[in-house]
């Protein structure tokens, strides 16, 4: 895993779960206007398995393989 990734997602780990599933309650319907702006990459598609934290990295455009 790349390790801006790993650093990421080690900084959501003391954030409660509650706190993720609203934050990702809020970004998903602006995800893509996000990447308008050109401050963050388009959402990474990621698999159905995937935690409400990677969903969350994976919106605000965020990958594992860069």
């Amino acid at each position: 895993m790349n390790p801006t990734v790993a650093r990421y997602q080690r900084a959501l780990d003391g954030v409660h779960e509650e706190s993720v599933d609203a934050c990702l309650a809020a970004v998903t319907p602006m995800a893509g206007r996000f990447a308008a702006t050109g401050m963050y990459a388009p959402a990474v598609p990621l698999p159905g398995h995937a935690s409400p934290r990677q969903r969350l990295l994976g919106l605000l455009g965020r990958r594992d393989d860069v």
